[in-house]
């Protein structure tokens, strides 16, 4: 995960497309504030690579436990398990939008399978259409995956807003149902899963060109000139970038 494409990657796909489709949220940043924010984006991301999965969540356990101690919470490792927690948590939907998403991901998967049997190359994990049992794998994502994450980011939520006893994890009874349904569907001899409708999905609005390399200091140059307000200060406050009320959460 420290392959320099993957930061070319976060900068075509986000900042490039924010420019080139006019809906340029960061054009009031100062340099200082934009560059603080587009480091922070980058990291997010690259914690969404399940290859981090264990280690992040072990990492934040600690962290968690260290605020006992009077230590705070890293706002940057804070938002990169919110991501992530966002990224599996479709199990944690009601069953017809995780079914939907069990669908796409797995035609995904599938799709790079077929790729790999006409390479001649060993199948990864649930890309082998013919043998993956999908919902013997939704059952394995929920109970080793999806159940712990949310368990952890539950709980950092509760650190974040100062031991809150009030907050409610409504995804807890959600999984239970949906694990149950693949279990039926395992207990029938179902193997399978039926294509999703993503044929039917409007088409994307036009995205930045990926054949063209824009530096940082060329973004900046025309984010400074579609910008018509005057800029805020160097210092600003970044509790204003990242919209974060929370206290005891270190810089």
């Amino acid at each position: 995960m420290t392959d320099p494409s993957w930061r070319i990657i976060m900068f075509r796909l986000f900042f490039q497309t924010m420019m080139e489709n006019e809906c340029n949220i960061l054009n009031n940043m100062s340099r200082t504030d934009f560059r603080e924010f587009r480091s922070l984006v980058i990291e997010m991301v690259l914690h969404t690579d399940m290859s981090m999965h264990f280690s992040q969540l072990k990492q934040m356990k600690n962290l968690m436990q260290s605020t006992v101690d009077g230590g705070s919470l890293d706002k940057s490792r804070v938002l990169s398990l919110l991501l992530h927690s966002c990224d599996v948590s479709h199990p944690a939907k009601r069953w017809d939008l995780h079914h939907q998403w069990t669908s796409r991901c797995m035609e995904e998967f599938f799709k790079q399978g077929d790729i790999e049997k006409k390479r001649g190359l060993e199948f990864s994990p649930l890309c082998d259409r013919q043998n993956t049992m999908v919902p013997q794998s939704q059952i394995g994502f929920i109970d080793f995956i999806v159940n712990p994450t949310l368990a952890v980011c539950g709980d950092m939520v509760v650190a974040v807003l100062g031991g809150s006893s009030g907050f409610e994890q409504p995804w807890n009874q959600t999984l239970v149902v949906n694990k149950e349904r693949w279990q039926q569907k395992a207990d029938s001899g179902e193997k399978g899963i039926n294509p999703s409708d993503a044929v039917n999905d409007p088409k994307p609005p036009r995205v930045a060109s990926a054949n063209h390399k824009t530096s940082e200091s060329e973004y900046y140059a025309t984010s400074t000139k579609q910008n018509t307000k005057t800029k805020p200060a160097t210092g600003t406050n970044d509790s204003n970038i990242h919209g974060r009320p929370f206290s005891n959460i270190g810089t």
